[in-house]
């Protein structure tokens, strides 16, 4: 099938360009590139990382529970002491305050951030 004559004498630059520039146009919106607000497209990566940061910011809270209701109140007491930010994520990740029910290994993410809300309690 032939195209109509109307057609065939299109430039084809002109085409092509608006059409590249028409799915820039959507991809951008589609993804929120502007800040604009959109449809709230996100890759399997960007939803990823969007997930374990929910799941770390939820067990946070548990961890310094743990913390604070151990038994062994020199652990929190010499947690308090240590002034290296990575010495109070390797001693929460040690104390297993970071080890959640089920989990063999200590999440690094939740005990960085539990030692931190502990130490911020520590100044109050």
């Amino acid at each position: 099938m032939a195209l109509p004559l109307e057609i065939q004498s299109l430039p084809i630059k002109p085409l092509m360009l608006g059409a590249a520039g028409g799915i820039i146009l959507t991809l951008a919106v589609g993804f929120s590139w502007f800040g604009i607000p959109g449809p709230g497209w996100m890759t399997s990566n960007g939803a990823q990382a969007m997930a374990n940061a929910a799941v770390v910011e939820r067990l946070v809270p548990i961890c310094v529970a743990q913390a604070q209701n151990d038994s062994d109140e020199k652990r929190l007491a010499d947690l308090l002491a240590l002034t290296s930010t990575y010495r109070q994520a390797e001693h929460v990740r040690e104390a297993g305050w970071a080890t959640q029910a089920g989990a063999t290994d200590p999440n690094r993410k939740v005990a960085d951030l539990c030692a931190q809300a502990l130490m911020a309690t520590k100044a109050t």
